[in-house]
């Protein structure tokens, strides 16, 4: 089961990968992360399939806040789950919203590893939208609560 968790979380950890670079002022989060968007298509056959399953044909606002400010990142998966949209914006119809503070990105920076990554999973908020994904992201959370237990 714990493999079970680690696979579903391991999306987010991906991501959580790529957000390893210092970053200063609102813009900066999406200028540097969006090399990495072919580098994560590219490797995607090292997705598990039971992540892939669920945050496919996803459409999902990262909400990033840096002091007293909020940058706004727009992720679109498609039934691959390859990234095919990633806009410096809010995304128009989001099925999930994920709320980050720019120092958990920032904290792995400099020491990053996939603990370090899952552990960082804990300062992440997620929030569906609509009655189908609210479901989806509570289980979500209790599989991301379960995997903070056992890791």
């Amino acid at each position: 089961m714990h493999r079970k968790i680690l696979s579903i979380l391991i999306l987010v950890s991906l991501l959580l990968m790529v957000i390893q670079v210092p970053v200063s002022a609102a813009g900066e989060y999406y200028t540097s992360l969006e090399g990495y968007v072919s580098d994560y298509n590219e490797n995607l056959d090292k997705v598990p399939s039971l992540a892939k399953r669920m945050f496919a044909n996803e459409r999902v606002n990262f909400h990033i806040k840096m002091d007293d400010e909020e940058e706004i990142i727009g992720v679109a998966t498609d039934s691959e789950c390859a990234i095919d949209e990633f806009v410096d914006v809010e995304i128009d119809d989001p099925t999930i919203r994920a709320y980050i503070d720019g120092a958990v990105i920032d904290d792995l920076k400099d020491d990053f590893s996939v603990s370090r990554a899952l552990e960082a999973l804990k300062g992440i908020r997620l929030q569906g939208v609509g009655l189908g994904k609210v479901i989806k992201v509570f289980f979500l959370n209790i599989a991301k609560a379960l995997a903070g237990l056992f890791g």
